[in-house]
């Protein structure tokens, strides 16, 4: 049955219960919870940017840290991370490299005869500034 709450312009589904009432309270409450859980644990969207190269990860990153570095402040991380890969570098707008937010990451993966990129980036135009550096410096011909 679907029926339109009086209280606010919302039109729900109630289900009955055993005694011919309805369960809104049940169905909202499942309804919200479903909604979290969908935005909690979606994936990642495919990175506009991605590649793969036939050259070692320490060759591919030290070559992307000096790319990065031409834009900005360029922040390292290492260890694996789901979704993370082993290195992450992080260029920063602003000096201040502990409180300012990355405008761009790049996540590295790989091993001693392989690596893979895969960067996420606010601003498109230092994004594709950057890619372009990668592809042509660091050897990234394979990706978009």
């Amino acid at each position: 049955m679907i029926r339109r709450s009086p209280k606010a312009d919302v039109v729900c589904i109630c289900i009955l219960d055993d005694n011919g009432g309805m369960s809104q309270r049940f169905l909202g409450r499942s309804a919200v919870t479903l909604i979290i859980m969908l935005l909690l644990n979606a994936n990642r969207p495919v990175p506009e940017w991605q590649g793969f190269s036939n050259r070692p990860i320490g060759f591919t990153t030290r070559c992307a840290a000096r790319v990065l570095s031409q834009f900005g402040d360029v922040v390292s991380e290492t260890g694996r991370n789901p979704e993370g890969g082993l290195i992450r570098l992080m260029l920063r707008a602003a000096p201040d490299t502990k409180r300012s937010p990355p405008v761009l990451m790049a996540y590295f993966d790989g091993d001693a005869n392989f690596s893979s990129v895969f960067m996420e980036a606010s601003n498109r135009r230092v994004a594709n500034a950057v890619w372009r550096g990668f592809k042509r410096q660091c050897g990234l011909p394979h990706g978009s």
